[in-house]
C-alpha cells in the first residue's frame, strides 16, 4: 500500500511541477503536449521510443538532445518493465 501512496505523491508532484512551469512559460505547452504524445506512443509500442529518441538526438539541436535522451530512458524503462532486455533493443 505504501508504494501506491508514494507513486500517487510522485504523480501529484510531477503534475504540480509541470503546471507551475507552464504557468511561468506558456510557450512550452506545445513541447509538453508533444512529449506526452511521445510517451503515450511509447506505452503502446516501446520500440518506437528508440526511433523518437534517435530522431531527436540526431538533430544535434541542444534543446532537443536532452528531450531525446529522456525519451530514450522512458522507452528503456518501459521495455524493461515489459520483460525485454537491453540486447533485444534496437541500437
Amino acid at each position: 500500500m505504501a508504494s501506491y501512496q508514494a507513486n500517487d505523491e510522485a504523480i501529484v508532484e510531477a503534475a504540480d511541477i509541470i503546471a507551475a512551469t507552464l504557468r511561468r512559460y506558456p510557450s512550452l505547452l506545445p513541447v509538453v503536449e508533444a512529449a506526452c504524445t511521445a510517451v503515450a506512443a511509447i506505452l503502446k509500442n516501446p520500440k518506437l521510443g528508440d526511433d523518437i529518441a534517435i530522431a531527436l538526438i540526431s538533430t544535434c539541436n541542444p534543446t532537443l538532445i536532452p528531450i531525446g535522451e529522456c525519451i530514450a530512458k522512458i522507452a528503456a524503462e518501459i521495455q524493461v518493465l515489459n520483460g525485454e532486455h537491453e540486447r533485444d533493443r534496437a541500437n
